[in-house]
């Protein structure tokens, strides 16, 4: 999330992996570990002198819990840009142990915020809370440069248009689905920009269907660099599939990034992504399981110019609307609802 100038005490990381009992040797060193790093941070935050802990996620809550009852009369928000109980790859027990942390760690906030409508929705449902606030994750606003031109950078003909895929690169991301479309379109590249620890993976698929002329891997590029690389793509993909709820219900940064960049977007036709895109008229939506979805809300664009152009107008509105400017407002408004009680 952008920076602001609000007080934020300190956003801990801390990871609890504890995995089955085939790690027999390890299991037993990792809640060690876990606690003694949960006792590193507890010191930390409490030499910060600070009045609020802002705890980012739920591996950083019972951190933020132990600072508010160590130091008494102390504030406690807890920030998720997750579905804590509902992230991809999460077995029954891994949920059961999120939802009984998520719940205890909630009665002792102050303030509670969430990413996105249905999320919060959820977790109202779920554990009985008030409706948290909502302060969407969106970049700061910038005067994208032009001359960052990704067919110079790679190679790629000047009447190809280019898809592109930016961010972490992960399953359920619709790489591989976005791949097997750029096969069904004339005339397209697709453009992977980012890292992750499934790159590997989609650089063999890419090499084994011997698309290396059609999907390109490039960067990752400094933050302050990407924008403007962004903008010279023809189509911003953000087909994040719906593998589970906390992906489904989410409102990806890149889709912002697009945005700001002027790039029409092909996005997944869910409530949170495909709402927005169709509210704002920055591009069309797909099914992201579908390859031949995805294919023909490309074409929408890239065979249509006045869409095109209509979307491409549309995406300067809408950034009026969704930028870290007025999402700050939101957040600094949270903080002095707290002042009070905070001295």
């Amino acid at each position: 999330m952008a920076s602001t100038t609000a007080l934020r005490g300190a956003s801990w990381v801390v990871r609890h992996t504890a995995r089955a009992a085939r790690l027999a040797v390890r299991v037993p060193l990792r809640p060690m570990r876990a606690r003694a790093l949960d006792r590193r941070f507890v010191r930390a935050g409490l030499a910060t002198g600070a009045r609020v802990w802002h705890c980012h996620d739920l591996n950083t809550l019972a951190v933020g819990v132990r600072l508010k009852r160590e130091r008494p009369g102390t504030r406690l928000v807890y920030d998720s840009h997750e579905l804590a109980t509902e992230r991809s790859r999460m077995g029954r027990w891994a949920r059961w142990r999120a939802g009984r942390a998520e719940r205890r760690g909630l009665t002792f906030t102050d303030e509670r915020i969430w990413t996105t409508r249905t999320r919060a929705e959820y977790v109202v449902r779920r554990y009985g809370i008030p409706f948290p606030s909502l302060i969407h994750n969106v970049p700061e606003r910038m005067e994208v440069k032009a001359g960052w031109d990704l067919h110079r950078e790679l190679g790629i003909p000047a009447d190809r248009r280019i898809l592109l895929y930016q961010g972490s690169i992960q399953e359920y991301r619709g790489i591989e689905e976005s791949i097997e479309a750029v096969k069904l379109l004339d005339r397209c590249v697709l453009v992977v920009i980012g890292y992750g620890y499934h790159r590997p993976a989609l650089e063999e698929m890419v090499r084994r269907r011997g698309l290396q002329d059609r999907v390109r891997f490039f960067g990752p590029i400094p933050n302050d660099e990407l924008l403007y690389y962004t903008a010279s793509a023809d189509v911003g993909l953000c087909v994040i599939r719906g593998e589970s709820l906390s992906y489904r219900w989410s409102m990806p940064n890149k889709l912002f990034e697009y945005m700001m960049a002027g790039i029409p977007i092909v996005a997944s036709d869910y409530e949170e992504m495909g709402r927005v895109v169709r509210e704002e008229g920055v591009g069309t939506v797909c099914d992201p399981d579908d390859p031949r979805s995805i294919a023909a809300a490309v074409r929408g664009i890239v065979d249509d110019p006045a869409a095109e152009a209509r979307f491409r107008a549309a995406t300067r509105a809408a950034i009026a609307k969704y930028n870290w400017d007025e999402e700050e407002k939101k957040l600094l408004a949270l903080y002095r609802r707290l002042e009070p009680a905070a001295g």
